[in-house]
């Protein structure tokens, strides 16, 4: 696993424990987000991705999905078909290199509801 550039293992507990840090690469393609891994998923891309998933929620769970342009950018991405977002729209990708588009999201049982979001972050 590789960490998104600002986070580091020292500042993140152990996969799997509350807080932690679960740094995805990904390429082109397909996403799955495994949801026990910590409470924060830095995904950064390094292609398109054409469809995301979270796995293994449980009902109550909050977790920031955080999507990460490479040095590259112009990445696009697809949320999870079960996100749901203040006022029924997802935020508008940012495509700038080194740019970033995180939600944070509160699953209910059956959805991933959106609580706050920060985009556009460099």
């Amino acid at each position: 696993m590789t960490l998104a550039a600002g986070y580091s293992d020292r500042k993140a507990p152990s996969a799997g424990s509350p807080h932690a840090v679960n740094g995805v690469t990904a390429p082109a393609g397909t996403v799955a987000v495994n949801a026990n891994k910590g409470d924060l998923h830095v995904i950064t891309m390094t292609g398109n991705i054409s469809s995301s998933s979270i796995t293994n929620p449980t009902v109550g769970q909050i977790i920031t999905l955080e999507w990460l342009q490479d040095g590259t950018g112009t990445r696009t991405y697809v949320w999870p078909a079960n996100c749901k977002f203040a006022g029924g729209a997802a935020p508008a990708a940012s495509t700038l290199a080194n740019y970033s588009d995180s939600v944070t999201f509160r699953y209910d049982g059956t959805n991933w509801r959106e609580i706050s979001r920060a985009v556009a972050v460099r």
